[in-house]
């Protein structure tokens, strides 16, 4: 049986720390979002030594880049929750939403006295 890398154990830990996280905002209990979300940033700080590259299993280095994507999506929902402007703004710069939105500097016009 292959060996758990150190850092893919720290990494499904963070994850797991921040799908509690997201509970806690789902229910409201904003109190518990913030004490997990410095857990989460000490954990976070373990892993700052880590070079991504140390991955050398492919299986590991997708398994991060799942891991990542979802502490993404779960932030994301957590501000939105928090602050629901934040829905708004993420809307607004998501790709699709950037194609939707006019620039705001297209409306002036260069040179216009």
């Amino acid at each position: 049986m292959k060996a758990v890398h150190p850092a893919m154990l720290q990494y499904r830990a963070v994850l797991a720390a921040a799908e509690q996280m997201l509970d806690y905002a789902r229910h409201n209990d904003w109190n518990e979002v913030s004490r997990t979300a410095g857990t989460i940033g000490a954990m976070n700080g373990r892993l700052r030594g880590f070079e991504p590259t140390s991955l050398t299993c492919p299986q590991d280095r997708n398994e991060r880049l799942r891991i990542l994507t979802r502490l993404i999506v779960i932030d994301a929902e957590v501000r939105q929750r928090k602050d629901p402007m934040a829905a708004r703004l993420d809307s607004l710069l998501s790709p699709a939403g950037r194609q939707q939105s006019p620039c705001p500097v297209d409306s002036f016009s260069v040179g216009a006295q």
